[in-house]
Formats: structure tokens, sequence, C-alpha cells
């Protein structure tokens, strides 16, 4: 059995899958995860009956990584198995089974999917939703319609893309609330340090640039600048964050931010994979500014999101985070919680230094790299 890892690279060199199935099992947690790893990346299938039997392991991570590399390797045989899997007591585990499943692609999955949307962990009920989204089974509708009332807006979002990927569209926004002040009032200008000086946010009878598209655009994203903003207008920013224009984007990220406003973790992780530069910036410096409320939203989208953009800005996210975290945490030593958070980010980007996209592994090494420099962990 390996006890290194190199041992686990060889095998993998040599496309020894029993070896690796071995070492699965073995004492080292990092040695477990690197078994896993070689498995998917072999894509022997022969690997799937000891990968299904490590479902069964005491040890977590043994069980969270077998999950894991049954995904990767898209054997249906492993169906009944992980089926079986959604009720391990323990999330991470539940999470890479939503997710290998949604791989399987086998549409007995959608019953089995349609009860997990009632999970008592957010991420597995965000999972299932995208999943039933991808089967593309409309048996999965009514539920996911009782998703889009979730308590987590992060749910909520993924239920809503599900029903629209299933044909059902999304419903028609909703009118804003009256202005706080009445329509005389001007508004506030948006003032952030970290906002760029060409971001402009427009007074509501300011005359409009032309890059603003509308009226309304520029109202939504200014309103946040005045101390009377209310949270009804959250959604109707959010809204802004799939503008046509990049400025009008940009500047409903950077206002989301400044409102600190939790609900839109969500759409703002999702704005992570925009097409334009400064609106994931923008977001990105949105979810700093939320803070701790964006971490584990920020962690599942690293875990589970196809999206090599949104994984990569996810690390930037939590690179600004866990190093805020951690200045804090020597501050004030005593508060249990900023270290727990911090081992957390620490842990996920540890993972992320196995992507299989480089720029995203370097992300994650340099991120660990600074946060360990901070936190003084080796």
């Amino acid at each position: 059995m390996a006890d290194t890892e190199s041992e686990i690279a060889a095998m993998v060199v040599a496309g020894d899958w029993e070896s690796l199935v071995k070492a699965l099992r073995g004492k080292e947690s990092k040695i477990r995860k690197e078994a896993a790893f070689g498995l998917a990346q072999l894509g022997d299938t022969r690997a799937v009956e000891g990968l299904v039997k490590a479902l069964g392991d005491d040890r977590t991570d043994t069980r969270r990584w077998s999950a894991w590399a049954l995904g990767r390797l898209g054997s249906v045989r492993a169906f009944e198995a992980l089926v079986g899997a959604l009720d391990d007591g323990n999330w991470r585990v539940r999470r890479n089974v939503v997710n290998a499943l949604e791989q399987l692609g086998d549409p007995r999955a959608v019953d089995p999917l349609i009860t997990v949307l009632e999970d008592q962990d957010e991420g597995v009920r965000m999972l299932a939703a995208s999943a039933l989204g991808d089967l593309g089974d409309r048996r999965a509708v009514l539920a996911l319609k009782d998703a889009t009332y979730d308590k987590e807006p992060e749910v909520r979002t993924a239920a809503s893309e599900a029903l629209e990927e299933l044909g059902e569209g999304e419903p028609e926004p909703s009118e804003p609330p009256d202005l706080p002040h009445g329509s005389q009032e001007p508004l506030v200008e948006l003032r952030m340090e970290d906002v760029p000086d060409e971001v402009e946010f427009i007074e509501y009878h300011a005359e409009l640039p032309q890059e603003l598209a509308s009226e309304e655009a520029a109202l939504a994203a200014s309103l946040a600048a005045t101390d009377n903003g209310s949270d009804e207008w959250v959604p109707h920013i959010v809204d802004k964050l799939n503008h046509i224009e990049p400025a009008v984007r940009e500047s409903a990220a950077w206002t989301l931010g400044r409102m600190r406003a939790e609900e839109a973790i969500a759409p703002l992780i999702a704005a992570l994979g925009d097409r334009s530069e400064n609106v994931r910036h923008a977001a990105t410096q949105a979810l700093e500014v939320i803070g701790q409320e964006a971490v584990e939203p920020l962690i599942s989208a690293l875990n589970m999101s196809n999206n090599r953009t949104i994984r990569l800005h996810s690390i930037e996210a939590l690179d600004r985070l866990g190093c805020a975290l951690a200045e804090a945490s020597k501050a004030q030593p005593t508060i249990e919680w900023r270290r727990q958070l911090c081992e957390q980010i620490e842990d996920e980007l540890v993972d992320s230094m196995h992507d299989e996209y480089q720029d995203v592994r370097k992300a994650a090494a340099d991120a660990l790299h600074k946060l360990r420099e901070i936190s003084g962990s080796a």
C-alpha cells in the first residue's frame, strides 16, 4: 500500500488501478485523496467496484473522494451505490454524491435528486437543483418550483436556472418599489475606495452616459449609495447583473457589495464568470466586502462549478477573505470561528491544487502560500 505521493504518481503512470484502489484505505488522508484523483485520471472503469466499496468506509474523506472519482469515471454500475450514499451523514460526502449522479446522467437519478431538494445542507440542495436541470427531465418541474422558495438564495437561484433549462423560463422581474424619498430627490453618489474611477453611479435626474442603456439601470445601480437604500431594491439590482451593457453589470456588482447584500451572494458568484474582466473584478470585490457569509458559497462554487473562470475567481475571493480573516484572527486569537474559517479555506485551496487547469492550480497555490504566511501555519 502506498505511503507517499510519489508512490501514488508511479501507480498512475503504470496504470495500476488495483493498487490505487487499495491506497484508498491507506492511513494518511492525503494519500487516500491522491489515490482517488489517480483513479479519476486513469479513467479505468475496472476500479468502479473498489470505489463503490470505499463508499462504505468509516473515514469521511475516503467516502467523499470515492464519490468524486465515481462521478469522473461516469459508470452507471455505480448508480445504486451512489443513490444509497445520498443518506451519508456528512454533507461533504453528499455534495460529491449529488455531483457524481449528475455526471452519470442516468434518468433514474431524477426521483432521488428530487428527494434531496429537502436535504438539511444548502449546498446539497443547490447541487441537486442544478443536476435536475442538467438531466432535463420535466418530472422535476414542480419540485424545482417549490425550491425557488428555499430559504437560501443560492438554492433559489439554482432552482430558477434549472427551470429555465427545462423550458419553464424565468418570471418577469417585478416593478421596483417607490423611491424612499419621492421621485424628485436625487440619490447620493456611491463612494467606495476600491471602486475604479471610471465606474459612475448616477444621480436619479442626472443626464445618463451613453454606455448606461436606461434610466432604470442607472437608478438601480445608484440607489444603494444612500443610507436609506431599501433591501427591497436588492432583487432589482441583482437583475442588472444580467444587463447587456458591461458598465451596468459592473455598477450593479459594486452596489450589491456596498449594500453587503447577503441574498446577492449566489448571483455575484455567477458574475465571477462574466465575459467582462471589470465585472468579474467588481463581483470579487463585492464578495469580499460582504464578508464571512460568502465563504461557504464560494467554497461550493470552487468544488462544484464546471466553469473554470468561476473557480479561478472564487479562489481570488477566498484569498482576499482568508487573508482578512487570518489578520483579524491574529489580532484576536480567542475568536474560534475565524480560525476555523481560515482552516476551511486552506483545506479547499489545497484541494484546488489538483484542478484540471494549470491557472486554477497556480492561483490556489499562490493563495495558499499567502494565507499560510499570514496565519503562520506550516
